[in-house]
């Protein structure tokens, strides 16, 4: 898959603050990194947990399942299909799955859990949106993606999630205390 003059220029661009300030590396990769990501929606969960143990089983069950498909379909499909090579990968040769970057596997999760998030309460959209969106922005600024990698992910990430909200929904109100309890 080709990569466009505009989003090399872009990358470059957005990467070139790499090193320049301690505060936004450090931010940067902590925004990208899945331990932080992992303990974040942790400390989410934990939350609706104490506030509505109801909602908490099905909303991890929507989570665990939108980030499963995304992210295995990401992976496993889309990467090995277009082989488009990532930014610090481009012009040199690569045969391995890291190589590749489309479409974001960050991007991809994010949106998946976004989406359920949002559908949960509506409200979410205030603050689940930004992060996304900044996590999308450190890909960049890492220089791990280009930016219509990071757009196909969260395609493929707000997709999984209505996929998933809407197959678990159906199934969860006619299965309710079956599943659950």
């Amino acid at each position: 898959m080709k990569v466009y003059n505009w989003e090399i220029s872009s990358v470059e661009y957005i990467s070139s603050f790499k090193g320049k300030n301690e505060i936004l590396d450090f931010l940067m990769i902590s925004l990208s990194s899945v331990f932080l990501g992992t303990v974040v929606l942790s400390i989410f969960l934990l939350y609706l947990y104490f506030k509505n143990k109801n909602n908490f089983k099905i909303v991890t069950f929507r989570i665990i399942l939108a980030v499963l498909l995304a992210d295995l379909t990401s992976r496993f499909l889309f990467k090995y299909w277009f082989l488009r090579m990532r930014p610090q990968f481009l012009f040199k040769e690569c045969h391995e799955s890291y190589c590749y970057g489309f479409v974001s596997s960050h991007a991809s999760d994010i949106f998946a859990i976004i989406t359920i998030f949002i559908f949960m309460n509506k409200k979410n959209v205030v603050w689940t949106i930004p992060l996304a969106l900044l996590v999308c922005f450190s890909r960049l600024f890492l220089n791990d993606h280009f930016p219509l990698d990071l757009i196909g992910g969260a395609v493929l990430g707000i997709i999984s999630g209505l996929c998933v909200q809407r197959l678990t929904a159906s199934f969860y109100y006619q299965n309710e205390k079956s599943l659950f309890s």
